[in-house]
């Protein structure tokens, strides 16, 4: 089975592009062949019928609409949060949660999770989940306003880390955990642990 993205991330110099794989979205109407019938119907059981169904119509294809345009505008906001790892990909991750999403489209963080499940993303990176760019943060954001940092940023330090060590003499996870709280990432030894057999 190969995964079809349903948003494009283009990367310009200067700018990214966000494009939608409009072969899942495509161009909807209602047929005119039922719009004329209605119109020059004389039956007023049939002009009820017909009325009643081209609204139903409508109303599925302003659904569709719309439904296009959150994950549109959820994709922007994603994009814009986690500029860092489209242009330096992973390891770059901020924390972010449904709930960034949803205030800055206004909508319910329920929507955003449905709108953004089973959805993905290609980039110059390559193809991911568009749920992947939400993680939580690890622990609370430094005394001198910088931020906390995510588990993306955090197993990429632990992996920088580990290919510096002697191989013969390995960092223990300890040593591993003060030398990640020295550069501002804190973490428990089990976690590191846990980050290091992963």
């Amino acid at each position: 089975t190969y995964i079809n993205p349903d948003i494009f991330v283009v990367n310009f110099p200067d700018h990214f592009e966000i494009l939608t794989n409009d072969y899942f979205f495509p161009s909807l109407n209602v047929s005119s062949y039922y719009c004329r019938m209605l119109k020059d119907s004389e039956d007023s059981e049939v002009k009820e019928y017909l009325m009643g169904k081209v609204r139903q119509a409508k109303w599925v294809v302003r659904s569709i609409e719309q439904r296009r345009s959150t994950l549109l505008q959820c994709a922007e906001h994603i994009l814009e949060l986690q500029e860092d790892f489209f242009r330096h990909g992973p390891g770059h991750l901020r924390p972010m949660s449904l709930a960034d999403i949803a205030q800055r489209v206004g909508v319910h963080e329920s929507t955003v999770s449905r709108t953004v499940k089973d959805k993905y993303i290609q980039c110059s990176m390559g193809v991911y989940p568009l749920s992947y760019f939400f993680s939580r943060s690890l622990g609370a954001s430094g005394a001198g306003g910088e931020e906390a940092a995510s588990p993306d940023a955090a197993k990429a330090l632990l992996k920088k880390l580990i290919a510096g060590e002697d191989k013969k003499k390995p960092l223990s996870d300890q040593k591993l955990c003060q030398m990640m709280a020295a550069q501002g990432c804190v973490l428990s030894r089990r976690t590191v642990a846990k980050y290091r057999d992963e």
